[in-house]
């Protein structure tokens, strides 16, 4: 039902994993140096680069999750996606490679070979348009328990940074994979000191608290919309 399901989101998140964006906003962009500082932080196994590319497809009604990434960087920062080795290396191998969750192949017809037009809402190719043609090298099992990762379209940061019109050398967000998941309010802290003066101030944040977050107002919203129910419901009695 809906409260086990908000239940399974909270626990698929991953207590190792921390979340790295602007204090403005998780699309205020923050540069990808930084993700050097970040990584040498003693506990700090692999920051990962991220590009939220979400829009729509073939109607505007119908939105696509895409995320942009350095392969390597997401295969060591979530070891649980059900990616295979020949997948990996054909994403790699292919500078416009794709990879596609399964549940979307099948509700838009897609298959491996297919070049495809993504429509990103926030960035503009240097042709002037809002077109990315991708290639789709390989489709991936959807993984239900993983709000993250497990369902989407995976495509490779160069491709984009090299091809978009404005804010090359950027990221929204960098995930962050951290040896010890008890150290995480320590390891975020220690994140957002190294920036707190720069022009890219931090604010770091689990993945499992961004998921709670997220249930919690879900939930909120989920009582009103059952409270307004059931006054209707009376009220029409």
């Amino acid at each position: 039902g809906f409260t086990s399901g908000l239940d399974r989101l909270v626990d698929a998140a991953h207590a190792d994993v921390l979340i790295v964006q602007s204090q403005v906003s998780n699309i205020d962009p923050l540069p990808i140096s930084m993700s050097g500082d970040i990584a040498r932080l003693p506990g700090v196994k692999v920051a990962a680069r991220m590009l939220f590319f979400g829009g729509p497809f073939r109607g505007p009604n119908d939105f696509i999750p895409a995320i942009v990434v350095d392969p390597d960087e997401l295969r060591a920062l979530n070891d649980q996606l059900r990616v295979t080795q020949a997948q990996w290396a054909a994403l790699k191998a292919t500078r416009s490679g794709a990879l596609v969750s399964s549940d979307l192949a099948k509700l838009y017809d897609l298959k491996v070979g297919d070049r495809i037009p993504l429509k990103p809402t926030f960035w503009t190719n240097k042709d002037g348009t809002h077109v990315w043609p991708v290639d789709i090298v390989g489709i991936y099992p959807q993984d239900a328990d993983d709000a993250f990762f497990g369902r989407g379209v995976i495509l490779n940061y160069d491709y984009v940074d090299q091809s978009r019109a404005a804010g090359a050398g950027t990221v929204n967000v960098f995930d962050i994979r951290i040896d010890d998941p008890r150290k995480a309010p320590q390891i975020a802290a220690a994140i957002d000191r190294l920036f707190v003066n720069s022009p890219h101030a931090t604010r770091t944040f689990s993945q499992w608290q961004l998921a709670q977050a997220s249930v919690t107002q879900i939930g909120q919203v989920g009582l009103a919309v059952r409270m307004i129910s059931g006054a209707v419901f009376f009220a029409l009695l």
